[in-house]
């Protein structure tokens, strides 16, 4: 139990940063971000209906750059959830951001992207992104 609560407590640190958007994305609060589980990517979500538009974007960006540089860190929970964000950004990073996953069941996401989305870069991303798969 105490080191579900001190996850907890690094949680709401994380969340509490991520809204003060005066604070920086420091490596600390990134890395709190990954592998999380359902009740946290819940969480994750709840604040990230709260966070501003161009916040969101480089929350975003920051976890695709650090997914990139170390391959330890799992942001899988929070990228496959942004495929179905309002911002056509976020999206196409969020496909970025998968690019290193395996699972087949993203398959019929990025289907659906590439044949669905008004956004001509989240289309490019998802074809580009689908071409692993062949």
């Amino acid at each position: 139990m105490p080191v579900k609560s001190r996850m907890s407590r690094e949680l709401q640190h994380t969340f509490r940063r991520l809204l003060d958007t005066k604070q920086a994305l420091t490596e600390r609060v990134l890395l709190s971000l990954s592998d999380l589980n359902r009740e946290e990517t819940a969480l994750f979500q709840a604040t990230w209906g709260e966070l501003p538009a161009e916040r969101r974007r480089q929350l975003v960006r920051a976890l695709v750059e650090r997914a990139e540089e170390d391959f330890q860190v799992d942001y899988s929970a929070i990228f496959r959830w942004l495929l179905g964000d309002a911002d056509p950004g976020a999206r196409a990073l969020a496909v970025e951001g998968l690019w290193e996953a395996e699972d087949t069941a993203l398959i019929g996401p990025l289907v659906r992207l590439l044949a669905n989305d008004p956004d001509v870069g989240v289309r490019a991303a998802a074809a580009t992104s689908l071409g692993r798969y062949v």
